[in-house]
This record gives C-alpha cells, structure tokens and sequence, in this order.
C-alpha cells in the first residue's frame, strides 16, 4: 500500500491556484493597509516576500496533512475562494468598524463544514497572519497583538469543536461559544496593554462577531454546497434517512438487499469510527453500494424468496455477466437520481477488481486445466479511499458470517481474517492509504459488531392460549 501523491495535472493545478490566492489576498492586504503609505522598494519586496511564505506553508499543509483537497481541484477553489472572501469581510470590518468586530471564526467554521477541519484551522490561521504582517508593515501597535491573538486563537478553537456536531443547531452553539471566549480574550488582552478600556463596547463587539460569523456561515454553506455540489454531513444524513427515494424503492423491489445494505451500514459506520474516518459518508457509502440491483432483483441470493434461483438454469459466464451488470446498473440509476458523485464512486469501488469466486468454480468443473479468471472478475477500479476499503470488507464480511451462521468469535475472527487476507493478495488496497493497523481495526470492529447482532436471546416457553371464553 503507498502513500497517495499528487500526480502532474493535479501538481499543476495547485500550483495555478497557490499563486492565484497569493496575488489576490497580497493586493487585498495592500489597498486596505499601505496604499496610504509611501514605501521603498524593498519594502515592498519585504511583504510581498512573506506573503509567498505563508502561502507557501498553508500549500505544504495541505500537502502533508490534508492531500486530498489538493487532488479535488473543487475543494482547492473553493478553499481559496473562501479564504480570499473571509480576507476581504474581515479587512472591511477592522477598517471601517473595528478589530474586534471581525468574526475570525467564520472562515473555519465553514471550511470544517463543507471541506474539513484540517483546511479550516490552517485557512483561518493564514488569512489572520496575512492581516497581521500586512499591519506590521503599515502601522504596527502594541493593541494589534490583540487581533492576532483572539484570531489564531478563534482558528483553533471553531477548527477543533467541530469534530461531534451533525446538527446545525450545534454550530449555532459553537460561535455562541467562540463569542464568548474571544469576548473574555479581548477584555483580558485590552486590559493587559491598554489603561482604558471600555468594557461595555468590547462586550457588544464580541458578541457582534459571533453573531456575523455565523450569518456568514449560514449564508456561505449553501452557496458553496450548490455551486461546487459539496456533500455536507447534514446531506448524507438526508440521504440516509429510510424513507429517501432510493432506500424506499429498494425496500419495495429488492427488500433482500435493502436489509443486508442496511446491516453493511452498521459494519461499515462503526469500522469509520474505529480509524478516525468520515461516519457520515461511510453509512451513506453502504446504504447505496447496491443499488444496481434494483434491475433483476432475483439473479442475487438475498432476494430469492422462493428459493428458485435463476442461475441454475445459465451458464457460470452468463451469470458472472450479470452479477458484475449491477455495478453499471448502479451508475446510471445514480445518475438518473442525481446521487452524488462523492458517494457513487463506491458503487464503481466496492469490488475493487475481485473475482467471482462461487461462478469462476462452477466453470471450472465444466473445462480441463486450469482456468483464467480474467472473465470472471469485477472492472475495478480498485479502492482509493479508506472508506472504499472499509466498504470491501465489510460487504462480503456481512455475506459470509450471515451464509455460515457463525457461532463463535473466534471462526468470525478467521473468516474475516480470510476475506482481509484474499484482497491484500490480489492487491486491492494498492491505491489507497489504509494500513494494516486499521486493517486490525476493521477486523476487531466487524467481529465485535456480529456478535453483538447475533447474539443469543432467552428462550421464553410457549405462552398458553388464554380461553376464548374468558371476556
């Protein structure tokens, strides 16, 4: 397994966007504090100089902490685009109001939401030092720490509070309590370098800041979200909620699946949570891996009701075909329901490029030697994401413990070990940057999850029928 790089284009691409946010936010920086100001050339050269250097250091970042909003040129453009529109708000508030209006939480907030909390401290935090040096080349004062301060401090305060919230009432809650804490900063700071300070006004601007920092936030998340079509957590929960287009049609026409996609979703959301991974996205990940099966429900085991299996009366290759069709199935009807993209591509991933084992057997037995398995494998491509990984095992986990009954821990334990172990062989976790830790992890998680869902319940005695005549 190797660790995931950046290829040409997308090298490219965020260098074009590095110098773009540059340029921008230097001139922005510029008209708003020096353009009063008679400066020498080398001066000039001075600011510009470390304005190169924070954008330097927020692209090494993202690069070492955060790639992939570097291989989504979405995410990178509006990340930069968010970053330059916090600057100018912010700039505009310390000019024309004061420096203790400027709610320096909102560019965090938003970005935690939409992009992730890694970018968002790291945003906030460069547009504040940005409007920090670009001060100290203009007029520099003892009372200018003080933005600085409450600034970085707010960056890592709304980066690192967002970790448990799925409610949008609860980042309402959150910059009311950044408010409150830039609110004692700025009277603590104030009075710690200034003898007179208004304590009343420093109030009300505290609690101003909040307050527009979250206007921003609610205004600017739709924006992004329907513009750069962002998946929030707050649309994956839509998503998969049981009475979702979807999840009903597949309740209604391929019940089988809909359960053993509901049972996957339980694996898979605690497997996430065991390696730190998106929740959200995993669950939503395994509610819709299937839903290619909605065109003939009956070639697949869990919807055959009757017991009458129709791959009995075709050919191994013929139904090796049709099994591998729901994965095409599955991208068009996600194009017809405009699901997107960011939890479709598990539909493509899920089975990597595995052979199907139970078909590629059966032709075996009809053909002399040895047979290739070329024909009988899934196109891939391969997982790239933990959660495609995590998906891949929990989906045939889910299918095998169910079809053996399993009983104990310890045979739970050997055949997910098992399924872990045949798609390390055939390399699927090739192009994505799980590790065999987290691969422990997910082996633990699934074993734990089963036991607790099949669990033995207390056999009660037959309750005796009361008689029909008593009232």
């Amino acid at each position: 397994m190797k660790k995931f790089k950046l290829d040409r284009k997308q090298l490219i691409l965020t260098v074009a966007a590095m110098f773009v946010l540059y340029a921008v936010m230097s001139v922005l920086t510029y008209f708003f504090y020096m353009s009063g100001f008679m400066m020498m050339p080398w001066e000039i050269v001075r600011f510009l100089g470390v304005n190169l250097l924070l954008v330097a250091v927020f692209a090494i970042y993202l690069y070492c902490a955060d790639i992939e909003v570097l291989k989504d040129i979405k995410q990178l453009i509006a990340l930069c685009a968010l970053m330059v529109f916090g600057l100018a708000v912010y700039l505009c508030l310390d000019k024309w109001l004061s420096p203790f209006v400027v709610p320096y939480a909102f560019i965090a907030l938003t970005c935690g939401l939409i992009i992730s909390r890694k970018s968002g401290f790291i945003s906030s935090l460069i547009v504040v030092l940005m409007m920090f040096f670009a001060q100290a080349f203009s007029e520099m004062t003892v009372t200018s720490y003080i933005p600085l301060f409450v600034g970085v401090t707010s960056s890592i305060l709304s980066s690192y509070t967002l970790s448990s919230q799925n409610k949008r009432i609860n980042y309402i809650a959150v910059a009311g309590l950044l408010a409150v804490l830039t609110c004692a900063s700025n009277l603590i700071l104030t009075m710690a370098v200034s003898e007179q300070v208004n304590i009343l006004t420093l109030i009300i601007y505290s609690l101003v800041s909040g307050v527009i920092s979250v206007m921003l936030f609610l205004f600017t998340v739709p924006v992004l979200d329907s513009i750069f079509n962002f998946i929030t957590d707050f649309r994956l929960d839509e998503l998969t909620a049981t009475d979702a287009p979807l999840m009903k049609k597949m309740f209604e026409e391929a019940p089988g699946t809909f359960n053993h996609c509901l049972t996957v979703a339980n694996y898979t959301e605690a497997c996430a949570s065991a390696i730190g991974a998106n929740t959200h996205l995993a669950r939503a990940a395994a509610y819709y891996h299937d839903i290619g099966k909605l065109k003939n429900p009956l070639y697949f085991k869990e919807n055959q009701m009757d017991g009458h299996n129709p791959h009995d009366e075709i050919t191994p290759e013929l139904s090796t075909a049709l099994i591998k069709k729901h994965v095409s199935n599955g991208m068009l009807i996600a194009k017809e329901y405009h699901l997107p993209e960011k939890v479709a591509v598990f539909i493509t991933e899920h089975h990597g490029t595995m052979p199907i084992q139970f078909f590629y057997s059966k032709a075996q037995k009809y053909t002399d030697g040895r047979l290739d398995d070329t024909g009988f494998r899934y196109d891939g491509p391969t997982p790239t994401s933990k959660i495609a990984a995590i998906l891949m095992i929990c989906d045939s986990s889910e299918a095998a413990l169910r079809a053996l009954s399993v009983d104990n821990r310890m045979k739970a334990e050997q055949i997910v070990g098992n399924i872990i172990n045949d798609r390390l062989k055939y390399k699927q976790f090739d192009n994505c940057d799980i590790t065999m830790q987290e691969l422990n992890i997910i082996k633990e998680t699934i074993v734990s999850v089963y036991i607790g869902i099949s669990h033995k319940r207390i056999a009660y005695p037959d309750q005796k029928k009361e008689d029909e005549s008593i009232a």
